[in-house]
């Protein structure tokens, strides 16, 4: 693992990865321009030649398996000439196009796989024949789908078949991209190798993530880990302890703003004390708060912290001292609209924040796999993570 200067000073951009496809327990019915979707109740019989929409509860359809493949746990085609990081998208476009024959289909944009990896679930394992290794991926639905890791190609010579997977997305203007996964690492990549694509499609109806400030835990869902305050079981924007959940301005109550001048962000509350505009309190109730510089030191200090991997998923599980346990996802930082060290480090605000010569100090939680500290930076409008605590008292 790098060292925590490295991390500050050099930021790597991480994507997060896209998904495969679920035919288990899915019916089908036809959607505008033609095409099954899948991923409700009933039973499914083979896969035909068309590929199908599966909903897994995202803003859009991902399609059940990749361009060219006859089934789930294929590969499909490996598109692009080589140094096709290079080449224009329409090509790869028009390649979707032909080979599904629907209009529909299109390579998912550097958003969309972010969002399948911030709200999905991730499970490498083999498929039913034993021998092809797939990344399962599961949605807030519950409905899942399949990623073959596939490899890439080059002149025809295929390398890293069941060790990585390579996939196409949409880059900045008229590019593609590329991000690859493998044993819960995933990020972007330069290659000038070919790889499959697996398109998505859009709903009439998007659902807003930016909306979402995900499931409430119930009142005895909080953990008591034998400290001062209660903590929850998962971050703001998630349902899982496993999610990453949303990425958040310091003080934003309305967990919206992605701007990079601080003058948009809230400045209530005294120096030294706590802020007022709390987005878990506004979100979530107000028995939840963003944890206070106190109570995050206090969860450094008293409790024991394991580097380790929940689904897939790399992060902390924090144990307190009467032995009951909470995981933190290392789900990086957001700056704009770039994300930042995912799976290596983990930003946790606290609601705290002090003036000093320098200027005003936000305190947050930082954390690698060698190391866990608080951090004192001005740069409020970072998205960091929120994993707020539980008071049984309410407080406005």
């Amino acid at each position: 693992m790098r060292a925590l200067y490295d991390i500050l000073a050099v930021p790597v951009f991480c994507i997060m990865m896209a998904a495969g496809t679920a035919m288990v327990s899915c019916s089908r019915y036809d959607m505008p321009g033609g095409g099954p979707v899948a991923g409700q109740t009933g039973g499914t019989e083979g896969y035909g030649d068309t590929l199908r929409l599966v909903d897994i509860g995202l803003s859009v359809y991902w399609a059940d398996r990749n361009v060219g493949a006859d089934n789930p746990y294929a590969a499909g085609d490996y598109v692009g000439s080589e140094g096709m990081d290079m080449t224009s998208l329409s090509n790869l476009r028009n390649h979707v196009t032909r080979s599904t024959e629907r209009n529909y289909w299109i390579i998912p944009s550097w958003e969309h796989v972010q969002e399948l990896y911030d709200h999905c679930t991730f499970e490498e394992m083999y498929a039913g024949d034993g021998m092809t290794k797939v990344m399962r991926v599961t949605g807030p639905n519950g409905n899942c789908i399949y990623l073959p890791l596939a490899g890439q190609s080059y002149l025809g010579d295929k390398a890293y078949v069941n060790s990585v997977g390579f996939y196409i997305y949409q880059g900045p203007g008229s590019m593609s991209g590329k991000w690859r996964f493998y044993s819960g690492t995933r990020e972007s990549y330069s290659t000038i190798c070919s790889s499959p694509i697996r398109p998505i499609a859009y709903k009439s109806e998007k659902v807003a993530w930016e909306d979402y400030f995900g499931k409430v835990p119930a009142a005895e869902e909080a953990v008591d880990l034998g400290l001062s305050v209660k903590w929850a079981p998962w971050n703001i924007g998630a349902d899982k302890p496993e999610r990453y959940g949303g990425f958040y301005g310091w003080g934003d109550p309305t967990g919206k703003l992605h701007s990079e001048d601080p003058g948009d962000y809230p400045l209530t509350g005294a120096p030294g004390t706590v802020i007022f505009t709390d987005l878990a309190m506004a979100k979530w109730g107000t028995n939840w708060h963003t944890p206070t510089r106190g109570q995050m030191e206090e969860l450094i200090d008293k409790c024991t912290w394991e580097w380790t991997q929940v689904t897939g998923t790399h992060g902390y599980r924090v144990t307190g001292p009467n032995g009951n346990s909470i995981f933190l996802p290392a789900g990086g930082y957001r700056e704009g609209e770039s994300r930042r060290w995912l799976e290596n480090a983990g930003w946790y605000w606290t609601k705290t924040r002090e003036d000093s010569l320098f200027g005003m100090r936000y305190f947050s939680l930082l954390f690698t796999d060698d190391n866990t500290s608080m951090s004192d930076n001005s740069d409020q409008w970072l998205g960091k993570s929120i994993r707020p605590v539980y008071y049984e008292q309410t407080y406005n």
